[in-house]
């Protein structure tokens, strides 16, 4: 079902310092910053050679979830993302297996369907699941 990781998200209280840190240390590009305000954040992704590597996420209200994650745990590793041909299918099969999703799937930031797994069915690892193209892509950049 998984073959790689798509991306880490990570939790940011400022996205600005945030990507100039990790372009400057780690040598990695960055897309345009985007705000989904349905969602209440700010986001922008780092990549390496093509890959991306980081999803920095910033809340722009104290009520998101992003914002409460932080509040609680601090700034951080949010989730991993993993790439899958078929987010319905993967629901379905893992959920067979004992792993079941947060809710439905959506269209996330990519602009293809996502979908979070309940990390109390993964030992407390925030997953979420990210369904592929045909061609092997995953949608569209935040450009």
């Amino acid at each position: 079902m998984v073959k790689k990781i798509h991306h880490l998200g990570v939790a940011v209280k400022d996205l600005d310092a945030a990507i100039k840190l990790f372009k400057e240390a780690f040598d990695l590009s960055s897309s345009s910053i985007r705000e989904v305000k349905e969602r209440e954040i700010r986001i922008a992704l780092l990549s390496s050679g093509g890959n991306e590597i980081f999803e920095l996420i910033q809340p722009t209200t104290p009520e998101n979830s992003t914002a409460k994650f932080i509040a609680e745990k601090g700034e951080g590793f949010l989730h991993v993302c993993l790439p899958v041909e078929n987010v319905e299918e993967a629901i379905v099969a893992l959920r067979k297996k004992g792993v079941e999703a947060l809710g439905p799937p959506r269209v996330g930031v990519h602009g293809v369907k996502i979908v979070f797994i309940d990390p109390k069915t993964t030992y407390g690892l925030p997953i979420e699941l990210i369904e592929q193209q045909d061609n092997g892509g995953i949608g569209n950049s935040l450009d």
